[in-house]
């Protein structure tokens, strides 16, 4: 009997009804997983960086060389502050980036049981852990189900072809969005493309390979060109990115409680053994080539989930919420794997138990953080739905009501004082605290990595140096040295720190920042008076160059024990210990990340916070280096460490 005879409705009907129900679905988890402008600036290190995304959008600067960041230009849409300008657009892309992700997690629960289908959108529109570390778990998950209907699409004719066709063509667009809002997304986005061209190349499709890239990269060019980038600006803007990426790892990982990590190694091997099981036995659409594309789908899935575990668990400080974005992963990708069918059937009889441990495991994290719960998260939820429907509706209303909260988040954040002194002229802000000068109305000018924890591989400190050498260095600086993760505050974004000190000179104050103007000097010469090895943790000596202003460089090279668990985990926690005037007998111990340590920083005087470079620049009392050493782990005792020590000729005032 035909299942038209059986439930009485046209197969016909049946299929719009079910699409009816698709948009419906899609559209209530996508005004529930949005996260649209609802606040304003607070003078923070997010909010600002927030807030420069947005500035640099409004003033039209070039990523890639004017801004070097993690985000790209349409990055500003996915951050929740509003800084002044237009509202509306933005909500509207931040919807259609959100749907770009949701819509496949959608397609994928269409596939699975009813029970596991509602847990799946329950869990991505409500868990409050989904969103706490902004969408990097959204998108990572939306790529990962986007690239399962497309390996598990049938090639065929007619209505088949439209669909297969319009599915690739989702795949592009949705790539290509998100693929400008941020650059880790776009290399996400471009292995998740390039493993679905090469399985249509072996299934004998060149054709639709080569289409299936080329669309992507047109598309992707063609929003970049549409939101007033230059081409020209497109390798700058690659080289940049990933000059931020793949420093990232090394300087950025920080250690953290032992059961965060253990909750995330049990959500990520579960999905990864997951992946394997289901992959090696995949039946998948077409007769040809079945075993490479069956290994194919594994390595491409086990990458994709592997970039999102450095991502996740490279900070956990203070029960940083970087891991959350990878058990988001996790969870979706833990439901979405039984729609891979497996030959013999029983191939993977433990993928539905899967599923459900790994959103306990989500649960039991969202516990562990703190987080609300998803009873509540059900109650917010809805609220945002209803908030972000009436933000649609009514776009004026919520244009003024952000208008009225940023004028007085502008009181706030004010720097009357440095206005008065600045006036008009070109100024940067040193350090992670932007939201000032932007609220204060002046005419920011940032260097390309604007924040100053961000320079933390040589190539991107000397692009900021170049800044401050090159014609469009600003006539004035607002300087705070202050640091995140308990690092040396003279090790963020050095050469450019080197450089102020040296070519700026301080005229006022005002809350945190020094107010800095410029007045060319000589550029900084350094003469090496020392060098050597040695061994982790022995102190080295540097009393015998007195008064001399110092630059000093330490090339950590960790052995392959230490080089493995960097490439898996994170790498060991490096500090350097400082012994100097006014300091206790057993010196201050700093965090410092090697590549930061490689590209060197003024040793001495030593610059614990903005009053010590208020000292050198008012020529007063400074803190002088009398000793140092590098410590690491137990585990890496043997890891040699090389160093040059430079005398800064002239010292930093060049006098």
């Amino acid at each position: 009997m035909s299942a038209e005879a059986t439930t009485g409705i046209p197969a016909s009907r049946r299929r719009v009804l079910r699409g009816l129900a698709t948009a419906v679905a899609m559209t209530i988890v996508t005004l529930a997983a949005s996260r649209l402008p609802d606040g304003v600036p607070s003078g923070g290190l997010d909010s600002s960086w927030a807030s420069v995304l947005r500035y640099a959008s409004g003033r039209g600067l070039a990523f890639g060389t004017d801004v070097v960041f993690t985000y790209g230009p349409l990055g500003y849409v996915m951050t929740r502050g509003y800084s002044g300008g237009d509202v509306i657009h933005v909500r509207w892309v931040n919807l259609a980036l959100v749907l770009a992700c949701v819509a496949p997690i959608v397609l994928v629960a269409r596939r699975v049981s009813w029970q596991a289908a509602a847990a799946l959108l329950l869990l991505v529109a409500c868990l409050p852990l989904m969103f706490a570390a902004g969408a990097d778990g959204l998108v990572q998950a939306g790529l990962c189900c986007w690239g399962l209907l497309a390996f598990l699409s049938h090639e065929g004719r007619g209505a088949r072809s439209r669909l297969d066709a319009t599915l690739l063509l989702a795949l592009a667009a949705s790539v290509a969005i998100i693929g400008l809002a941020k650059f880790s997304w776009l290399v996400a986005g471009a292995a998740t493309v390039c493993a679905v061209a090469i399985d249509a190349w072996l299934r004998g499709s060149r054709v639709r390979a080569c289409i299936t890239v080329g669309v992507t990269a047109g598309l992707w060019l063609a929003g970049w060109v549409a939101i007033g980038q230059p081409v020209e600006n497109v390798v700058a803007y690659l080289t940049g990115g990933w000059q931020i990426a793949a420093g990232y790892a090394r300087a950025m990982g920080t250690r953290g409680d032992n059961d965060i990590l253990v909750l995330a190694m049990l959500a990520a091997g579960a999905c990864a053994a997951g992946v394997v099981m289901r992959g090696r036995a995949a039946d998948l659409p077409g007769a040809t080539q079945l075993r490479g594309r069956r290994w194919l789908l594994v390595a491409w899935l086990l990458g994709m989930l592997f970039i999102g575990w450095k991502h996740g668990i490279g900070r956990a400080a203070n029960r940083d919420t970087h891991v959350t974005a990878l058990m988001a992963q996790c969870v979706v990708l833990a439901f979405a794997l039984p729609i891979i069918p497996v030959v013999p059937v029983g191939a993977d009889r433990a993928g539905g138990v899967r599923a459900w441990l790994v959103a306990v495991l989500a649960l039991a994290l969202a516990q562990v953080l703190q987080f609300p719960s998803l009873e509540d998260g059900v109650a917010k939820a809805g609220q945002r739905i209803v908030t972000n429907t009436t933000a649609l509706v009514n776009p004026a209303a919520g244009q003024r009501r952000l208008e009225r909260r940023w004028q007085m988040a502008r009181d706030q954040l004010a720097l009357p004082s440095a206005r008065e002194l600045i006036g008009d002229a070109t100024v940067d802000v040193f350090g992670h605290s932007q939201d000032h000068a932007i609220a204060t109305g002046l005419n920011y000018v940032p260097r390309p990595v604007f924040q100053s924890y961000s320079a933390y591989t040589r190539g991107l400190a000397e692009l900021n140096d170049r800044f401050y050498h090159s014609p469009r260095a600003p006539a004035w600086v607002l300087l705070e040295l202050a640091s995140i993760d308990d690092r040396c505050p003279g090790l963020d974004d050095p050469l450019a720190l080197r450089t102020i000190l040296r070519h700026y000179r301080m005229v006022g104050s005002d809350r945190q920042f020094l107010v800095l103007r410029r007045e060319q000097r000589e550029p900084v010469q350094l003469e090496l008076v020392a060098s050597g090895t040695v061994r982790v943790a022995e102190r080295v000596d540097v009393t015998d160059f007195g008064g001399r202003d110092l630059w000093l460089e330490i090339d950590v090279s960790p052995g392959i024990v230490a080089r493995a668990e960097a490439f898996v985990v994170r790498p060991p926690p490096t500090r350097i210990r400082l012994w100097a005037d006014g300091l206790p007998e057993e010196g201050h111990a700093y965090l410092a990340p090697p590549p930061m340590l490689a590209t060197g920083f003024i040793a001495s005087p030593v610059l614990m916070g903005t009053a010590d470079a208020a000292a050198v620049l008012a020529g007063g009392a400074t803190r002088r280096l009398r000793a140092f050493a590098v410590e690491t782990s137990r585990s890496y005792r043997d890891t040699p460490i090389r160093y040059r020590l430079h005398a800064i000729v002239g010292n930093l005032s060049g006098e």
